[in-house]
């Protein structure tokens, strides 16, 4: 079966995608619209602003999906998966304190946190599962009842 999109391309179209919705949250609405003096702007230039700041985020929500597909695809195609695990752990805390700058100001905040630990959950749960493959009952003993 001939490739159409190779993981490299989904990789920087995924990028993109994501640096779109980010420019449009940190740069036009953290940044412009919620620090400009209301006088700044008029009603039609205020909408437009808001309109450009949704279809980042509109743009910015195809980066995710494909993010994940990259995910189980590097999932099944590694030749260590603790050294994916730990990898992708650590650029996750690293990325952290950027992530919080840019979004609410602070070094540090634990109401929100950047989407490579959702990513890193997902590894982790295939990991599991892949690991009790179909024995459902060690499955749900490991995850509920010997916690």
């Amino acid at each position: 079966m001939k490739k159409i999109i190779s993981g490299s391309t989904l990789k920087i179209l995924a990028m993109i995608f994501m640096v779109i919705d980010h420019l449009g949250q940190v740069v036009l609405k953290n940044g412009i619209i919620l620090n400009a003096p209301y006088s700044m702007f008029t009603d039609e230039q205020f909408d437009i602003l808001m309109s450009a700041v949704n279809i980042c985020h509109i743009l910015g929500r195809i980066a995710f999906p494909i993010f994940c597909f990259l995910l189980v695809e590097g999932f099944f195609h590694t030749h260590n998966l603790k050294k994916y695990i730990l990898n992708l752990g650590i650029f996750a805390l690293i990325s952290e304190p950027i992530y919080d700058l840019a979004c609410v100001g602070t070094l540090f905040s634990l109401g929100q946190q950047n989407v490579l630990f959702t990513l890193l959950l997902g590894l982790i749960i295939l990991t599991i599962i892949k690991r009790f493959n179909k024995n459902y009952i060690c499955l749900f003993d490991y995850l509920f009842i010997s916690s």
